[in-house]
């Protein structure tokens, strides 16, 4: 939880006005547990700040996968909605070297242990050959990111881009075969939703991710692959990826999933919120 809704739920309660909160990830498991490790702030948490969440009419999770966690520790009514995004603005990129049978995958997103990119790293370089390519966009503000950089820059099999705005993000991703999002492989899972997935999709690519994580159904649905836990196995599954033919999932399908994700969609989600938020503020007149 970030300190702006700890303030925002003690200011509603010293009014005395109903309120709800957004979880935004404070409230996954792993977390909980590194939290726990803190013993001052597991304090703070337990006693100052967690007394003031429950006194919330409900709250709001961005997938099943946040809700199922909050439900260990809230026991309130719960509105899922996922987070929208201007997806119809994103270009779809057709797919190049259908025939290429090398990898090449992007990571969008910090560089910072809980994305698990150093782990993921170390493992691309020791599956890696000639032609294939990691393209690394996002920035270091820690040592983590520092040594993850000073690491893999001269290494020909990555390409580090720095922080790059989004339309250039969207042709960096177009010219890869997958968009990879590694959160968990070091042991924290504090990825509540992953903006990055809808948007490699709307750019028709398919994602590599944890199957711990809220997209469960992309393997079904034919437009991801999941990282297993083992090292091993995940260099059997980029090998079996980069022996695969291209493109590794049909663009359109990739698309049309993303879609569902498109801001336009959000109206009947804020419709919901509203009653459900009138339907609580009437309960206490």
């Amino acid at each position: 939880m970030t300190w702006p809704t700890t303030l925002a739920a003690i200011g509603a309660w010293l009014f005395q006005k109903p309120f709800a909160f957004h979880a935004h990830g404070g409230l996954l498991e792993d977390r909980l547990v590194e939290l726990k490790s803190k013993h001052l702030k597991w304090l703070l948490f337990r006693y100052a700040i967690l007394p003031f969440l429950k006194r919330a009419c409900f709250l709001n999770c961005s997938s099943e996968f946040e809700a199922e966690n909050v439900r260990k520790v809230l026991n309130k009514p719960i509105l899922i909605t996922p987070n929208y995004q201007d997806i119809s603005s994103i270009p779809q990129i057709p797919p190049a070297g259908a025939h290429s049978k090398n990898l090449r995958l992007t990571f969008v997103g910090r560089l910072h242990k809980d994305k698990g990119i150093y782990r993921f790293s170390r493992i691309w370089k020791s599956f890696a050959g000639e032609g294939d390519v990691l393209q690394i966009i996002g920035g270091q503000d820690d040592r983590y990111g520092r040594a993850l950089v000073e690491e893999f820059r001269d290494d020909p099999r990555f390409v580090f881009f720095g922080e790059r705005d989004r339309a250039t993000t969207f042709q960096i991703v177009g010219r890869s075969d997958a968009l990879v999002l590694p959160s968990g492989l070091e042991g924290t899972l504090r990825e509540n939703f992953g903006n990055v997935v809808p948007e490699a999709l709307a750019v028709g690519r398919p994602v590599l991710i944890s199957q711990r994580l809220a997209w469960r159904d992309l393997e079904t649905q034919g437009i991801g692959f999941f990282l297993p836990e083992n090292d091993s196995e995940i260099v059997a599954l980029l090998s079996n990826l980069r022996n695969s033919d291209k493109p590794l999932a049909p663009p359109s399908a990739c698309r049309n999933y993303a879609m569902n994700f498109d801001s336009a969609g959000s109206a009947s989600e804020i419709s919901r919120f509203l009653d459900l938020a009138e339907t609580f503020a009437r309960g206490r007149k």
